[in-house]
């Protein structure tokens, strides 16, 4: 991503191009803007898949991780404000913009490979999950073959026996660890032995269906989407809030950003536990959208104060309703693979819900131009 911030100024968004912006010399900036979309997406559910294995106190990996997915987007006002990065910007504060920006980048990328060769906690969960996932690709073997599943006894209990010194892809040594698994794996052979089924399905610690998962987790997942829904669905209607004031719509972006941010930790101090409670306050926002449309089609005059209140709260209770249900899911579950797979699920209703939301705020937005324009 910092590579195409570098070469964004220089090319697909370089002096010539911003000077006659005609729509043949769109595509490459099109392209560069959509591989930045997907490596962003991808990046985000990568690393909450990796945030939601890595134990932490009351979720705080989940908040900080969240808190900083949100932030990013101050630190770019900052940077747009320091810059002089606004409508009509010159050569130069468009490349100082970009560039500074992949220096970010850049230093990000630096900060996730001192945390791949050095962390701890980072790399024996990941070897704990690669060990997981190693220990039930056998045992599906070794429930096909009774034989394979005595073999396959008596392997691990050698491995528990002997140990095995846990080192990072770096070469780095972490830990001394064993493999925790052993214990299904001896279940399954002994069951295989009477002629019984495993039962490694029904285990709390065995790798489950998506189906299953998704049935326990089902509440969360549904939060996301309403959550988002209603975030991203209002967002576009702040140009359409009544006021003689034209930084208005400016400010309540800022209002929401700064909330959305400020909203994420506090669900270190007020965990919730409950996936139905979290699920409630989703459907309490989707209903104060309601409020928020008596003020746009003037129905309910609001102060400039009271509308600025009202984003800031509706945006700070985004971030508290967002991050619990992505602290709250992954808990369910036990297991590095399951927990990766809640982290799939609650990532693509975070992204369906972005997608839904503006599409219905498209079709929204030409009711309210009309409405708006038959009562002028």
């Amino acid at each position: 991503m910092g590579l195409i911030m570098v070469y964004l100024p220089i090319g697909p968004a370089g002096r010539d191009v911003r000077a006659e912006p005609t729509w043949h010399r769109q595509p490459p900036l099109l392209i560069s803007v959509t591989v930045l979309g997907f490596v962003a997406a991808f990046s985000y559910g990568t690393f909450f898949q990796i945030v939601s294995i890595i134990p932490s106190k009351n979720g705080a990996a989940t908040a900080v991780f969240s808190m900083g997915y949100q932030g990013s987007g101050i630190i770019v006002m900052i940077l747009s404000t320091l810059v002089g990065f606004r409508t009509n910007p010159t050569d130069f504060q468009v490349k100082a913009f970009f560039w500074c920006a992949a220096l970010f980048e850049f230093f990000a990328g630096f900060s996730f490979f001192l945390m791949a060769v050095y962390s701890d906690v980072y790399n024996l969960a990941i070897a704990r999950r690669d060990q997981e996932a190693s220990v039930h690709s056998e045992l599906d073997v070794s429930r096909q073959s009774p034989r394979v599943a005595s073999e396959l006894g008596q392997e691990m209990e050698v491995k528990v026996k002997v140990g095995t010194r846990t080192r990072n892809g770096f070469g780095v040594t972490i830990a001394d660890s064993f493999v925790s698994p052993v214990s299904e794996a001896s279940e399954a052979d002994h069951l295989l032995k009477k002629g019984k089924k495993s039962p490694g399905r029904h285990r709390s610690d065995s790798r489950l269906s998506n189906a299953e998962i998704l049935e326990i987790v089902a509440p969360s997942v549904l939060s996301i989407f309403l959550n988002i829904f209603a975030s991203v669905f209002l967002l576009p209607f702040y140009t359409y809030f009544p006021t003689t004031w034209d930084k208005l719509p400016q400010m309540l972006f800022f209002t929401k950003l700064f909330s959305d941010t400020l909203g994420r930790p506090l669900t270190i101090l007020f965990p919730i536990k409950n996936q139905m409670q979290i699920l409630c306050l989703t459907f309490i926002r989707c209903a104060a959208l309601a409020f928020f449309f008596t003020n746009i089609l003037g129905l309910w005059r609001w102060e400039t104060q009271t509308q600025l209140l009202a984003v800031g709260v509706f945006s700070a209770s985004s971030g508290y309703v967002g991050t619990s249900a992505y602290q709250l899911a992954p808990s369910l579950v036990k297991g590095s693979f399951n927990k990766s797979q809640v982290a799939n699920m609650l990532n693509f209703g975070f992204h369906l819900a972005v997608a839904v939301a503006l599409f219905a705020s498209t079709v929204v937005a030409t009711v309210v131009d009309a409405e708006l324009a038959s009562n002028h």
